[in-house]
């Protein structure tokens, strides 16, 4: 388990591009696990998982317009679950050996935007899967 705190943080400002502002403070706390071992002598599993909250923890203002940024309020791009799962096998080939396997990556969905009145529907961006070849 973990918990970060961090003051003034800067988030991309959405009226003029390549300038950022300092958003207030916030924290974040969650869950990491990671488990990784051999299931054989050539074949190894390595699994890790995330629970991440991450907020607002001291009110700010966009000051663009005008829109709060009230404690408690979520922040942008971080999701609640991600983990991934990766297989591997070495393959003994003469004098050489050679490692394969496969890997599984999960992002959950995550907020896309900040600072949406109440009244406007929450924009989120989508959960994605990625599955991954490995060879060395």
């Amino acid at each position: 388990m973990y918990s970060a705190k961090k003051s003034n943080f800067l988030t991309a400002d959405p009226v003029n591009a390549g300038f950022s502002i300092a958003a207030g403070e916030a924290k974040s706390r969650g869950l990491e696990v990671d488990i990784a071992g051999s299931l054989t002598d050539d074949l190894t599993l390595s699994a890790s998982y995330a629970y991440t909250g991450a907020f607002v923890s001291k009110p700010a203002a966009d000051f663009n317009f005008g829109n709060p940024l009230p404690a408690g309020a979520p922040l942008i791009n971080i999701p609640k679950h991600s983990g991934t799962l990766l297989l591997m096998r070495d393959i003994h080939v003469a004098d050489a050996t050679w490692s394969v396997g496969g890997s599984i990556n999960y992002v959950g969905e995550r907020l896309g935007e900040t600072g949406v009145p109440a009244a406007l529907p929450v924009f989120n961006l989508p959960s994605y899967t990625l599955l991954n070849l490995v060879g060395s």
